[in-house]
C-alpha cells in the first residue's frame, strides 16, 4: 500500500474531520450492560459492534461504534491504531468518542490535533487510484485487558448513485461479539428489498416519524469458523443484502446513461473505424480488430475518485489520454463497434465471486469489473479490453468466463450467463526421449503448447522478461530433473496468431540418461524411468482434513501431458488404460507401444470450480492412484559397444 501523511495541524484536520456528539437519530448502546468475558479464547473480543445508517435522496450518514477487549499482546500490537477510511471527493468524518477502559478507570482521548491524515491507495497494486484517505490515530498506553471504545460517522453520498441505496449487512464474524447491531433508516416511501444469505434472520421493521427503520440486533454472537479454500461463490457469513433496486434489470437500466455512446463518435474514432473497415472484410474480423486496437493502444490505469468509481470517461478523452480503467476501455470499444455497426453493450461482472452474484439481491455492489458483450450472427462474445494484447481470431480468442453478468442497457435483460468457449486442452506438454541401443546418452525434445488464455500468459511472460529468461527457466527446470542435462540449441518459439496458440520447443542432451544397476542375481542392467513432468502441478491438492463446506479448485483447467520414448523393435511392452471419473474432474492415462515407440498420455479436465465435501475422499483416491502408476521404468541390456564400452576402455586402457 502506498501512503503518505500530512502534518496533523487542527486546521488541516478540520478540512476533512470534525468532532461532535452522535446525531439524535442514533441509538447509543450502553457499554456498562455489555461485559467482557475475561476467560475468552480469542485474542480480541468485541463487546460492541454497532452500525447505523440514515440515507435519503440527498445524503448518507453512517454511524459506527466499536468496543473491544484486547486479550493478548498480539491483539494490542495489531489493534492499537484507530483508522477511518473515507473518500474526500464526497465524504467527511465526524468523530464522536474515543476512550480506553481499564478496570474502573476511563481515559477520554478524543482530540483532533492528535490525528493524522494519510493517503491510502488500497487498490494501487491493481493500478487503481481511488483517492481514499485515512484518518488515523495511534492510541497510547494500551495494555492487555484494556477495552478500546470509539465511535464516528462518515457523511456523504456518491453522486453517481443518485437516490439509490445499497449495502451488505454482516451478522456474524470470525471472533465473538457480545452486542451486534445494524440499523438502517430510510424515507417511508423508499421501496427496500432485503435478501437474507446463509441463514440470516429477517430484519425488524418499524416506523419512526416519516422514516422506515430496519434493524438486526443480536447478543452473544458466537465466532464463525470459515474453512479455507472456499469457492468464490461461497457465502461464508450470515448476512443480508439491502437495496433500493427491485430487480437486476433495474440496476442494468440505471447505469445505462453512463455508458451511452450516442454522440461519442468523434472524427478520430470514425477515422479508426473506417481504417478497420477497409482493412477487414468480415464483421468478425472488424470486431476482433476493434478490440485489439484498444488492448494495444490504451494502457490500463484506473482513476476512480468519487463518481469516477461508477462513471466512465468519454471515449475521445480515453483515446486522447491513452489510458483508462475497465469502464473507460469498454466505452471506447463500444464506441468503435457502434461506428462499425456491430451490436455491443457493457457487461458488469465479478472477478472473484463470478456466478455467485446471482445469490445476492439486486445491487450495484455485486460487481468489480466491466467487459463488453458483443452480438454477431446470433452469438454473444464476452470480450475484456483490459486483458492486454491477445492471440487468436474471434473464434479462438480467450473470452471472459465469469459465470454471470449484468447487461447495462436501457432495455437490460438483467443477469445473463457468461461462459467462455474452451479448447480441447489449454496446455499440451510432450517430453520425447530418443534412445539408442548402444549409447547411454538420450536426446530429450520438450514441446509445450499453450492455447487461448494460457497462450496469452506465455506471450506476456516473453514480452515482460524476455525470451532468454524463459529459456533459462526451462533449462533450470529440466536440469533439476536430469543430471548433466545440457541444451543442444536455442529455445524455439512459434506463435500462431489466428489459432491463439504458442509452441515452445527445447532440445536437450542427457549424457547419462540410462541408470546402471545390478539385480538380485548380480546381473547388470540399465534402467530409464520416465514421469509426466509438470502434470501433477495442474491437479488440485486435496488433503484429508474433514470439511463441512465445498473446497475451491482451479477451473477451467484442461491439460494433457505426453511422455514418449523412442526405442527399437526389440522391445515388447503392453498397452495400459486407466480412467478416473469424478464429479469435479476427470483424469486419465493411456499407454501405447507401437513401432518401437512408447507413448504415455495423461489428461486432466476440471468440471467445476469446487469439490463438495462428500466427494473429496474419492478425489484424493483418484489422484493418489494415478500418481502411483504415473512413473514408468524401462529395463534393458547394457550395451557392449558405444559410450559405455568407450568409457570402460578409456578407464582401463588409458585410450
Amino acid at each position: 500500500m502506498f501512503s503518505f501523511g500530512f502534518p496533523a495541524t487542527s486546521q488541516e484536520i478540520s478540512t476533512y474531520a470534525s468532532q461532535a456528539a452522535p446525531p439524535p437519530w442514533v441509538e447509543v448502546a450502553e457499554a456498562e450492560k455489555v461485559q467482557a468475558d475475561p476467560d475468552g479464547d480469542y485474542p480480541l473480543q468485541y463487546l460492541i459492534a454497532d452500525r447505523q445508517t440514515r440515507a435519503d435522496a440527498e445524503n448518507r450518514h453512517s454511524y459506527a461504534r466499536y468496543a473491544f477487549r484486547l486479550n493478548t499482546t498480539v491483539a494490542v500490537e495489531e489493534n492499537s491504531t484507530v483508522i477511518v477510511n473515507f473518500d474526500p471527493e464526497y465524504q467527511r468524518v465526524v468523530l464522536h468518542t474515543l476512550k480506553v477502559v481499564r478496570g474502573d478507570e476511563i481515559r477520554t482521548l478524543l482530540d483532533l490535533s492528535d490525528f493524522s491524515i494519510y493517503r491510502a491507495e488500497t487498490d494501487r497494486d491493481n493500478l487503481i487510484y481511488n483517492g481514499t484517505l485515512q484518518l488515523s490515530y495511534i492510541v497510547p498506553d494500551l495494555r492487555v485487558g484494556d477495552v478500546l471504545d470509539y465511535s464516528f460517522s462518515v457523511v456523504g453520498k456518491n453522486p453517481a448513485i443518485g437516490w439509490h441505496f445499497s449495502e451488505h449487512v454482516q451478522h456474524e464474524y470470525a471472533i465473538p461479539v457480545r452486542f451486534l447491531r445494524d440499523r438502517l433508516i430510510f424515507p417511508a416511501d423508499y421501496q427496500i428489498r432485503t435478501t437474507p444469505l446463509a441463514g440470516a434472520a429477517m430484519p425488524k421493521r418499524e416506523t419512526l416519524g416519516k422514516d422506515s427503520v430496519y434493524s438486526w440486533i443480536a447478543r452473544d454472537v458466537a465466532a464463525r469458523h470459515v474453512e479455507g479454500e472456499q469457492p468464490g461463490d461461497a457465502i461464508s457469513y450470515a448476512g443480508t443484502t439491502v437495496s433500493s433496486f427491485e430487480s437486476w434489470e433495474e440496476v442494468g437500466r440505471y447505469f445505462a446513461p453512463f455508458y451511452d455512446t450516442t454522440g461519442m463518435a468523434s472524427d478520430r474514432i470514425n477515422e479508426i473505424a473506417t481504417t478497420i473497415k477497409q482493412a477487414h472484410r468480415s464483421d468478425a474480423a472488424r470486431l476482433r480488430a476493434a478490440l485489439g486496437f484498444v488492448q494495444r493502444e490504451i494502457r490500463y490505469l484506473g482513476i476512480e475518485l468519487g463518481a469516477g468509481g461508477y462513471i466512465p470517461r468519454p471515449a475521445q478523452k480515453v483515446l486522447d489520454r491513452r489510458f483508462g480503467d475497465c469502464k473507460d476501455m469498454v466505452v471506447l470499444v463500444t464506441s468503435l463497434l457502434s461506428a462499425l455497426d456491430i451490436e455491443a453493450a457493457p457487461l458488469l461482472v465479478n472477478s472473484g465471486t463470478k456466478g455467485g452474484v446471482a445469490l445476492l439481491g439486486p445491487t450495484y455492489e455485486a460487481f468489480d469489473h466491466v467487459i463488453v458483450a458483443a452480438r454477431l450472427d446470433g452469438k454473444t462474445y464476452f470480450l475484456d479490453p483490459t486483458r492486454g494484447e491477445q492471440l487468436g481470431d474471434l473464434h479462438n480468442l480467450q473470452q471472459g468466463n465469469f459465470g454471470k453478468g449484468l447487461i447495462i442497457a436501457p432495455d437490460s435483460p438483467g443477469l445473463v450467463d457468461v461462459s467462455a468457449p474452451v479448447p480441447p486442452f489449454f496446455k499440451v506438454f510432450k517430453d520425447r526421449f530418443v534412445t539408442s541401443p548402444d549409447m547411454d546418452a538420450i536426446r530429450l525434445i520438450s514441446t509445450s503448447e499453450y492455447y487461448m488464455g494460457e497462450a496469452d500468459k506465455i506471450m506476456s511472460w516473453i514480452k515482460s522478461d524476455g525470451k532468454q529468461d524463459v529459456e533459462r527457466r526451462f533449462l533450470e527446470y529440466y536440469q533439476g530433473l536430469f543430471d548433466g542435462l545440457e541444451p543442444t540449441g536455442p529455445l524455439e518459439v512459434d506463435v500462431f496468431e489466428e489459432e491463439g496458440k504458442v509452441r515452445l520447443t527445447a532440445d536437450y542432451r542427457i549424457p547419462e540418461g540410462w541408470e546402471h544397476r545390478e539385480d538380485d542375481d548380480g546381473e547388470l542392467w540399465r534402467y530409464l524411468s520416465v514421469e509426466p513432468n509438470g502434470f501433477f502441478d495442474q491437479l488440485p491438492e486435496l488433503d484429508a482434513t474433514p470439511r463441512q463446506t465445498a473446497r475451491a479448485i482451479a477451473h477451467p483447467v484442461r491439460t494433457r501431458v505426453e511422455v514418449e520414448v523412442v526405442l527399437d523393435d526389440t522391445w515388447e511392452l503392453e498397452p495400459e488404460n486407466d480412467r478416473f471419473e469424478h464429479p469435479a474432474f476427470d483424469v486419465g492415462l493411456r499407454t501405447e507401444f507401437r513401432d518401437g515407440i512408447l507413448n504415455r498420455r495423461f489428461t486432466y479436465v476440471s468440471k467445476a470450480g469446487r469439490i463438495e465435501p462428500q466427494d473429496i475422499r474419492a478425489g484424493r483416491t483418484a489422484l493418489r492412484d494415478l500418481r502411483r502408476i504415473s512413473s514408468y521404468t524401462l529395463r534393458g541390456d547394457v550395451p557392449e559397444t558405444g559410450e559405455v564400452m568407450q568409457n570402460l576402455r578409456r578407464l582401463l586402457l588409458g585410450e
